[in-house]
């Protein structure tokens, strides 16, 4: 390869790739915050189905162990995480959705379309490089190290 000149579309891509990176590192602190709050407020135990399944009795503190939460239980949580989403003004489509969860989303995806985009170039598209696992990443980050200088600030 002689000189590398990506197209709009790719320099277009990596800056949606980037601009969803910072929209999850700014959203995880509040919504971890907020969830770990309330987990440790109620000291909620996991769900008898759990414990009749062979799973030990134990205090919910980990937000993704919530699946473990009875039906009351979660009721509870849900109501309060819909609560203090609101108090901290993060706004989503669907008050059951977790902010956290639709920005890794939108993350994943803009992701998914850098690297067909980059198809051209890599030989590789998103469904192949899911194949990949740990090496998705590092194909991510070689891929935006090679876009970045091309990124202005509008």
């Amino acid at each position: 390869m002689e000189k590398f000149n990506p197209t709009s579309e790719m320099i277009q891509s990596a800056k949606s790739v980037f601009m969803t990176m910072a929209m999850v590192e700014t959203i995880k602190p509040i919504v971890k915050g907020y969830v770990r709050e309330i987990l440790a407020k109620h000291q909620f135990h996991i769900a008898q189905e759990w414990i009749d399944k062979g799973d030990e009795d134990r205090i919910i503190l980990d937000p993704n162990q919530s699946y473990l939460l009875g039906d009351n239980d979660f009721a509870v949580y849900l109501a309060e995480t819909n609560e203090a989403r609101e108090k901290a003004g993060l706004k989503v489509d669907n008050p059951e959705f977790c902010p956290l969860l639709v920005a890794e989303d939108l993350q994943s995806r803009a992701e998914n379309v850098l690297i067909d985009t980059m198809e051209s170039i890599t030989n590789f598209n998103q469904k192949e490089i899911a194949l990949y696992g740990e090496n998705r990443k590092k194909f991510l980050d070689l891929t935006l190290r090679l876009l970045a200088p091309f990124i202005k600030n509008n």
